[in-house]
């Protein structure tokens, strides 16, 4: 796995989550806005430096892109919209922990993948270390771990909406790796073009988009040394957001190129919980001893799983042994 590409992948994607995390101070209800805004940049930015305005031909077929297109949407809709079935939060938060695993899944049903006994144990490692942090940040901040009270039946919607999310947002990444394997990897075009192709749902998220606009209009605006500034402070943090999500989204593009669709779900699976940690760090204050053992679980499952590591590791213990039996 290039290692250059991981690190910008997770600077990206924590800034990012930083950066969201203190717009939601100022509204909550600006994440359609973002999505929509992020989507539309990356779009402007393909169309001059990728396609040259659309100069320079696809690799790709465009019909090839409209499956990761419907099935994105499909993904963030299910996502959205599975609470409002009454789901309690922290079934959610395990269903949502399971990427690593669901993806192990696929791959193995779908695509005949076979993986280690070292893999196995190390996702599942994670994955108890994930749902772990998890729960505990929920319970610690202080947050209901229930939501409405509803029937079975609505919360068995919920339920499957949610492992259906799980699924198929698992087989958008083998899907991709099919793609590249197919022809060949370019991995901006691909990200361009889904972006590109994407805009045109976010016709139903209008009235959402208006609102979160007005929001980012009416908070107060920038003080710098005194000085007042006549720009938002919620526009300069959106700006922000926009920024290190072209930074997170292009790493992440870039490598499905690099590397297999389990070892991507690793890195967007731990950036999620560094972005968690840093969450309960500088904006709960509140780390507890659960919060220790389940990080420490999720790193030595993360060092298990890079066969690097794990060899090293493991020549560092069989030289040991030699040496005692010397």
């Amino acid at each position: 796995m290039a290692a250059p590409v991981v690190l910008k992948t997770l600077f990206g994607c924590t800034g990012c989550m930083a950066a969201i995390e203190s717009l939601n101070k100022e509204s909550l209800r600006t994440m359609d806005l973002m999505t929509f805004t992020t989507f539309l940049f990356v779009s402007l930015h393909g169309v001059v430096f990728t396609s040259k305005f659309f100069k320079v031909p696809n690799r790709i077929p465009i019909v090839s892109y409209l499956p990761i297109v419907v099935i994105f949407f499909l993904v963030s809709t299910a996502n959205n919209h599975a609470l409002s079935y009454s789901v309690p939060i922290p079934l959610v938060i395990t269903l949502r922990s399971g990427a690593l695993v669901s993806n192990m899944l696929i791959g193995k049903l779908w695509l005949r993948h076979s993986y280690s006994t070292q893999k196995l144990v190390s996702i599942l490692v994670i994955t108890v270390g994930i749902v772990l942090f998890t729960l505990e940040t929920v319970s610690a901040g202080g947050v209901r771990h229930d939501v409405t009270e509803g029937t079975t039946v609505t919360q068995a919607i919920g339920v499957t909406l949610l492992i259906g999310a799980l699924l198929f947002s698992s087989f958008l990444g083998h899907y991709q790796q099919k793609l590249y394997v197919k022809y060949g990897k370019h991995d901006e075009e691909a990200m361009f073009y889904v972006h590109l192709l994407s805009l045109p749902g976010f016709l139903l998220l209008l009235p959402s988009i208006r609102t979160g606009m007005n929001d980012i209009i009416i908070s107060p605006h920038l003080q710098i040394a005194g000085t007042h500034i006549p720009v938002p402070v919620a526009a300069c943090k959106l700006v922000l957001i926009i920024i290190f999500q072209w930074i997170c989204i292009k790493n992440v593009y870039r490598l499905t190129s690099v590397t297999d669709s389990l070892n991507v779900t690793l890195v967007t699976t731990l950036r999620k919980f560094l972005s968690l940690s840093l969450s309960v760090i500088f904006f709960d204050n509140r780390f507890t001893i659960i919060h220790g053992a389940a990080f420490l679980l999720v790193t030595l499952g993360t060092f298990f799983y890079n066969d690097s590591l794990f060899a090293w590791l493991r020549s560092s213990w069989d030289g040991s042994a030699k040496k005692k039996k010397q």
